[in-house]
């Protein structure tokens, strides 16, 4: 069903430094820097199977359940839904998934989840 190959995810940030001048000066002359979220992760699911994502913080858990979803993109690797390529299909795609993006903050934790959607 989900067939994911040698994904990597890489994100450039902008190194900025410290105080008024180290910021006036990022304005004229940007430093970047690469950082890795997703390194080599390989896996197959089939019907009926469950995906659940346990780490440290930082990790790259959320940043690669949101590669699954398609809400960002692989820097590479590719992503297969029954045979076919993510980024070719992505918005029928999205129609037959469900995933569930929460925080402590966000949940009750002494009610059952479902009633945490039916509270307004």
């Amino acid at each position: 069903m989900i067939e994911v190959k040698n994904l990597y995810k890489n994100y450039r940030v902008n190194v900025k430094e410290a105080g008024l001048k180290g910021a006036i000066k990022n304005l004229f002359h940007s430093t970047y820097i690469d950082k890795r979220a997703i390194e080599d992760v390989s896996f197959k699911m089939e019907k009926g199977q469950t995906l659940a994502c346990i780490g440290a913080n930082g990790a790259g858990k959320s940043t690669l359940i949101k590669m699954l979803v398609g809400i960002l993109a692989p820097t590479q690797g590719t992503i297969k839904f029954w045979g076919e390529n993510l980024q070719k299909q992505s918005m029928e795609y999205r129609r037959k998934i469900g995933v569930v993006f929460g925080q402590k903050t966000n949940l009750w934790m002494d009610i059952p989840l479902i009633e945490s959607y039916n509270i307004p």
